[in-house]
């Protein structure tokens, strides 16, 4: 005899299975998409703030919206780098801005409760490697902390959610390693070298 409890329990299990089964949206990194005027998003922040950090974005807040000033900075960044002028953020200005990044002094201990530059540093290095899926505000709090545990996981590096000496040195290398291979793909572009 089937009976409302028995469909209710069905129910339950068809429900538990489709939420099981879903697949889930990751959040994707820093440069996956092309930011461009009139666009409001999460990495239109980032960008904002890494204007900042190197005095090229002169609003007093990061907005998230690809206005009027963040365009010009924007222009004035691909200027400066000597590449295509076109106010739009694609490859091309990703690899510069990620090349252009200050560095995170290896030698420093970053930890939960760590605030300042040193902490934005490390934010948008790992937001641009995919580890920080939030607001970089140069707070070293629990979400900072979870993105170096899965960093230090994803590298196999000792996993306490520290960004101590060996962290930030396997970051910074990463860096130079990008560096170079951007640096390599540009001279072949240069030379006119077929890419791989």
């Amino acid at each position: 005899m089937f009976t409302f409890r028995r469909l209710n329990r069905y129910m339950s299990i068809l429900l538990a299975w489709v939420v099981l089964a879903s697949p889930t949206v990751g959040e994707a990194a820093f440069g996956d998409q092309n930011l461009y005027k009139g666009m409001q998003h999460d990495d239109v922040v980032v960008l904002q703030d890494q204007l900042k950090s190197i005095g090229l974005f002169q609003y007093h807040t990061s907005t998230g919206y690809f206005g009027p000033i963040t365009y010009q900075a924007v222009i004035d960044f691909q200027q400066e780098q000597n590449i295509d002028v076109d106010g739009i953020v694609g490859p091309e200005t990703f690899s510069a801005l990620k090349n252009r990044q200050t560095t995170i002094e290896s030698n420093q201990i970053l930890h939960l409760g760590s605030r300042g530059q040193s902490v934005v540093n490390l934010q948008n290095r790992l937001k641009l490697m995919g580890f920080y899926p939030s607001k970089v505000d140069g707070i070293y709090g629990p979400i900072t902390k979870q993105a170096v545990i899965d960093f230090q996981k994803d590298h196999e590096l000792l996993v306490d959610g520290i960004a101590g000496p060996q962290t930030l040195k396997t970051i910074e290398d990463l860096r130079e390693k990008e560096k170079e291979e951007a640096n390599e793909n540009a001279g072949q572009r240069l030379t006119g070298e077929a890419l791989d």
